[in-house]
C-alpha cells in the first residue's frame, strides 16, 4: 500500500510538473519572424534543389550574365576534377607511406606533393572568384561581400549554439 501511495505521489508530480511547463510555454510571447536575407519582397522564393537557381535570383543576374556564371563554374570544374583525384590518390599513398613505416625522407616528399595540389585547387578556386567578381555590378559585387561576411560570423554563431549561447 505505502509503495503505490509513493508510485501515484510521483505520477500526480509528474504530471503536475509537466502541466506547469506547458503554461509557461503557453505563456511565452511567439518569436519574431527571422529577417528574409533575400533583397526585395518582389524576388521570387529559391529553388532548394538548384544552387544555381538560387545564386541567379538572389544576385537577379541578367541573361548573358547566368551563362556566363555557368561557363564559370563548368570551367573551374574541368579544371579542380583531375586535381582532386589526383589529391584522393596521394593521400591514400600518404597513408601507406606512413602504415608501412617509410623513411622519413620519403613521407616528406608525399606531403609535399600533396600540399602542391592542394595549392592547385586553392588557385583554381581563387582564379574563379575573381572572374566571378568581373561579371558582377557594383550592387552585385555588395551582395557578394554580404554573403562573404555571414560566412566569417556563421563560425562564431556555430561556436555560440554549441555552447548552449544561441
Amino acid at each position: 500500500m505505502r509503495i503505490q501511495l509513493i508510485a501515484f505521489l510521483s505520477v500526480s508530480i509528474i504530471v503536475c510538473a509537466g502541466g506547469a511547463k506547458a503554461q509557461e510555454a503557453a505563456q511565452k510571447p511567439p518569436r519574431p519572424p527571422m529577417p528574409q536575407l533575400l533583397p526585395g519582397p518582389d524576388l521570387p522564393p529559391p529553388m532548394p534543389d538548384n544552387p544555381f537557381l538560387i545564386i541567379s535570383r538572389y544576385f537577379r543576374f541578367t541573361p548573358q550574365q547566368a551563362e556566363d556564371f555557368a561557363k564559370l563554374l563548368a570551367m573551374r570544374k574541368n579544371a579542380t576534377e583531375p586535381a582532386l583525384e589526383k589529391i584522393v590518390a596521394a593521400e591514400k599513398r600518404l597513408r601507406d607511406l606512413v602504415a608501412a613505416e617509410t623513411d622519413p625522407a620519403t613521407v616528406g616528399n608525399a606531403v609535399i606533393a600533396l600540399e602542391a595540389l592542394r595549392r592547385q585547387v586553392q588557385e583554381i578556386n581563387h582564379q574563379f572568384i575573381v572572374d566571378l567578381r568581373q561579371l558582377l555590378t557594383p550592387e552585385q559585387k555588395a551582395q557578394l561581400e554580404m554573403l562573404e561576411h555571414v560566412l566569417r560570423i556563421q563560425a562564431v554563431a556555430n561556436a555560440a549554439r554549441a555552447l548552449g549561447v544561441l
